[in-house]
């Protein structure tokens, strides 16, 4: 069984609103979509479920790809990283991509 201890860095995937709720202790802030950005595709997904879907993706990857160039570049290539999100796992499964990519 693995520890929060076991982890060379541990990502919140979340907005900041979320993590500033409550987050695993040592965890870091770098989420996929802002705050405004999160209400907005909520927004749209009640009305137009594939646009928010195509606006959340384009944000994700603009938002790790930043994260990627001032955080993750500083960081050792290949430390254990765990990465959480909330429900269903997709903004978590962005940030694993993006990592296995590296």
């Amino acid at each position: 069984m693995y520890r929060f201890e076991d982890y060379d860095l541990i990502i919140d995937a979340r907005s900041e609103r979320e993590y500033a709720v409550d987050h695993i202790p040592g965890a870091i802030n770098l989420p996929v979509v802002s705050n405004e950005e999160y209400a907005e595709v909520g927004t749209l997904h009640r009305s137009d479920k594939m646009r928010a879907y195509l606006i959340g993706v384009s944000y994700s990857l603009k938002n790790i790809s930043r994260h990627l160039d001032t955080v993750i570049a500083a960081r050792p290539r290949h430390g254990r990283v765990l990465v959480y999100c909330f429900r269903g796992g997709k903004r978590s499964r962005l940030w694993f991509d993006a990592r296995r990519a590296q």
